[in-house]
């Protein structure tokens, strides 16, 4: 297959009906510094494209398990294999969801008949079809995905009176605050944690089963290195594209919130399908075509295998040939363990409102009683969150400052402790012997420290040189 559907297949695979709902909600709530996602996908994908792929593509297998195989040995593949298969096992009722909760609202069945179709679908043409079958499924619904999110923002854009509209009614509720770097680690979004966050996630993104997968279906080492360049843009465009949907839906319901008008919405976590339920009452066929758009990124999700913490571990000991098979165990464990004793503490703090991220204002002040704006209208106006640059997080003072991060920041003490126990437990136990590691399991930018392979040259040889030999035997 050609490139670009292998690139849309990789990035429809991270498109997830949750997060289209979830980002919209985001922005609705938060405002548009999300969106600073959308363009990091494609700096990391570049960076990923000239650091981890000539690894990765280097692997020659479908299966990027090979790797712990290569570089520590069965037993380190075997775990890792069984965490995945139980991980995956677990999430897939989550990822069905969604999609089947938005088809069951629109036609009446209940939602276990309805995943169960959609899961059947899935399954017959994956099984049927293998590889080749699930790139071109995800192409088409990638691009489905594509249509029914932009006509949603333009039928929003229409009705709301223009881009300038949008852009003002987004101003004056705070929205457009693209950059904020004041309080990193406490504070919901920020600059910094997205961009420490949001890398950390991208590098388990770019090493996962799935896109290695895609990846190393390709004949040669440049046409991989344009599917990471250019899933990762596309990645961007459809996180972009969820975004401002986030700020249409905003100055739609500007100054008439309804969830606190208590319009026959309980949460904010549905606000798109809401949005389009109202407006496809002027426009009709929008709703099909959202539904359409959602079950199509729940379909691509449920094929799309999830990491795990041992699997995505190999992205740090790929720069670490010091690290032995004990030490990547206990790294490993130790960070995963940690992470979600972090993960756990600071929902159990936010559920129990010792943790509160406040939105940006909402109100109920522009609402209309039978149709009309009247005083009364005033007298019974509901207004919450906070106003002007930045974002705000209040929270109890007998909270640890562990539970307090931003939710960008989960993943970072974690990976960090794990790093430290690998490398720790490793030295402890005898550091792996530098002559027996696998170059081709090594970053090219860490080769410096490798013995040199034998007939060749003593003399020092740059680092450009080491990144370019090492692409042209992959290529090879």
């Amino acid at each position: 297959m050609t490139v670009i559907p292998i690139s849309l297949s990789v990035a429809a695979s991270y498109l997830t009906s949750s997060a289209m709902v979830a980002t919209c909600m985001e922005v609705y709530l938060y405002g548009m510094q999300y969106i600073i996602g959308s363009w990091w996908y494609i700096v990391m994908g570049i960076i990923s494209a000239w650091i981890y792929l000539p690894v990765s593509y280097s692997i020659r297998s479908a299966s990027s398990f090979e790797f712990f195989d290569r570089r520590f040995n069965s037993h380190i593949r075997k775990l890792a294999s069984f965490i995945y298969a139980v991980e995956t096992i677990l999430h897939t009722a989550m990822t069905q969801y969604v999609p089947a909760l938005s088809l069951s609202q629109a036609t009446g069945f209940s939602v276990f008949p309805v995943a169960c179709i959609l899961s059947s679908i899935c399954f017959v043409y994956t099984a049927s079809g293998g590889l080749k079958a699930v790139a071109w499924a995800d192409s088409f619904q990638a691009l489905l995905f594509i249509v029914a999110s932009t006509v949603i923002s333009i039928v929003g854009i229409v009705m709301i009176g223009g881009p300038a509209a949008i852009w003002d009614r987004g101003v004056e509720g705070s929205r457009m605050d693209f950059f904020n770097f004041d309080s990193f680690l406490n504070v919901r979004y920020s600059t910094p944690n997205l961009l420490i966050g949001g890398a950390l996630m991208l590098i388990h993104y770019y090493l996962s089963p799935s896109f290695h997968q895609r990846v190393a279906s390709m004949p040669t080492f440049t046409t991989a290195r344009q599917v990471v360049i250019w899933s990762s843009v596309f990645a961007g465009i459809f996180m972009a594209s969820n975004s401002v949907n986030g700020a249409v839906v905003y100055a739609y319901f500007a100054g008439c919130d309804p969830v606190l008008a208590k319009k026959g919405i309980k949460s904010h976590s549905t606000i798109l399908p809401y949005f389009v339920k109202q407006v496809s009452k002027a426009v009709p066929g929008l709703e099909g075509l959202f539904l359409s758009g959602v079950i199509a990124a729940g379909l691509s999700w449920e094929k799309r295998p999830q990491e795990n913490r041992l699997s995505n571990s190999h992205g740090d000991r790929m720069f670490l040939p010091w690290v032995n098979s004990k030490g990547v165990l206990a790294g490993s464990l130790t960070s995963g363990v940690f992470t979600i004793y972090v993960v756990l503490g600071s929902q159990h703090a936010k559920k129990n409102k010792l943790v509160r991220d406040l939105p940006k204002l909402l109100t109920t002040a522009m609402c209309l009683i039978n149709g009309t704006y009247t005083t009364e209208s005033l007298n019974m106006t509901t207004s919450i969150g906070t106003t002007g640059p930045g974002m705000v997080t209040e929270s109890d003072p007998t909270v640890p400052q562990l539970f307090k991060m931003s939710v960008m920041l989960y993943m970072v003490p974690g990976a960090v402790l794990g790093l430290v126990v690998s490398l720790l437990i490793s030295f402890l136990t005898g550091a792996q012997d530098l002559a027996t590691v696998d170059r081709e399991m090594i970053v090219p930018l860490m080769h410096w420290v490798l013995p040199r392979p034998k007939g060749e040259s003593t003399a020092d040889v740059p680092l450009k040189e080491y990144v370019q030999v090492s692409q042209i035997e992959v290529e090879g």
